[in-house]
């Protein structure tokens, strides 16, 4: 069996609330965001959350090439909601951008949810495949109770001959010292069938239910 090089898995851990079954997400294309010199993120309607509302769109920016301010703002398409299109031209018509480098700029925009079980992806599936012993990270007591979020990615190293992981490292944090050892402790006790995985990358999420993040694409 030819052995994997690298693969990547997608975990989100939720905070254990009873009816919590999906995490909500707001996700931003990266590339508008990476131009802006100023770029508030849009917040998910409390409203649109607790209907279970989402939807897609793409935010059309007229900007003033002179001063780099957002003059108009408008949804084409819409996301299908007034109150999603809402909060996302709210945030949009604060962006700045520098002076004289563009007059219009597109950014695409999703209000989801996310199941919070591991991506479907096929190499996750091929992860989940060779895994023999995969226990999930922990969502610490200690972050929860102080709210704590973020999104990061691990890479974990794996003896080819044993299965067995030799090291483990955020190559993003999540912004917590704790969060990133709730997730480290867990992968350095991953195990899988010997010659099938070499390096698995892992980017993560640990969300509170009622906290949305945003995370740009």
């Amino acid at each position: 069996m030819k052995p994997t090089a690298l693969v990547t898995l997608g975990i989100t851990i939720a905070s254990a609330i009873p009816g919590a079954a999906t995490a909500q997400l707001v996700i931003v294309s990266s590339k508008p965001r990476a131009t802006a010199i100023y770029a508030p993120p849009p917040q998910y309607p409390r409203a649109a959350r607790m209907a279970n509302v989402t939807g897609g769109g793409t935010a059309i920016l007229d900007i003033d090439p002179q001063t780099g301010l957002v003059k108009a703002a408008q949804m084409n398409p819409s996301t299908g909601d007034k109150d999603l299109d809402h909060a996302a031209l709210a945030a949009f018509r604060q962006w700045r951008f520098r002076p004289g480098e563009t007059s219009s700029v597109n950014v695409p925009i999703r209000f989801t949810k996310d199941t919070g079980l591991p991506t479907t992806s096929r190499s996750s599936t091929k992860v989940r495949q060779y895994a023999l012993y995969a226990p999930p990270p922990v969502y610490p007591a200690e972050a929860r109770s102080k709210h704590l979020t973020g999104l990061g990615v691990g890479l974990i190293e794996v003896d080819l001959r044993t299965g067995s992981v030799t090291a483990a490292r955020m190559l993003q944090s999540t912004g917590y010292r704790v969060l990133d050892d709730a997730a480290l402790n867990a992968f350095r006790q991953w195990r899988f069938e010997p010659g099938t995985v070499s390096r698995i990358r892992i980017p993560i999420r640990f969300l509170m239910h009622g906290i949305v993040p945003v995370v740009y694409e």
